[in-house]
């Protein structure tokens, strides 16, 4: 049983990844893989590391698209609002000069995520990729 549990959640985390890296698709190759590092960083080890390249913003991805993917991909695999804005604020900092208080507050909660769906094409009207 133990051995399922983990093995369910290694495939969450999988999953969640997976689409959180297709979602980051709009920008750079070296961008996307310094967001895909900082990624896997907080979904395995529970940690929020500054990127190594800063990340600008992207002219085809808005604040709010971005707050509903990360909500969509990090509540999937358990996170909480808290971490998930705390992420947001570090890794996105060009995208949240305000900090983290300011995406805690626009975020959508875990219910409105939720109820989109992971792996689903459901994104903010404003999301122009895809």
């Amino acid at each position: 049983m133990v051995q399922s549990i983990s093995e369910d959640k290694r495939h969450k985390v999988e999953e969640c990844l997976e689409w959180f890296a297709k979602r980051m698709s709009v920008f750079s190759k070296e961008e996307q893989d310094t967001i895909n590092a900082c990624a896997i960083a907080f979904v395995e080890r529970n940690q929020i590391n500054s990127p190594n390249t800063p990340i600008p913003i992207n002219e085809q991805y808005s604040q709010a698209c971005l707050m509903q993917d990360a909500s969509q991909a990090f509540f999937y695999v358990g996170k909480s609002r808290k971490d998930i804005s705390a992420f947001l604020a570090t890794v996105f900092a060009s995208y949240f000069p305000a900090g983290e208080s300011f995406v805690y507050k626009k975020m959508p909660g875990e219910k409105e995520a939720s109820r989109r769906g992971l792996g689903k094409n459901n994104k903010p009207a404003d999301c122009l990729h895809e």
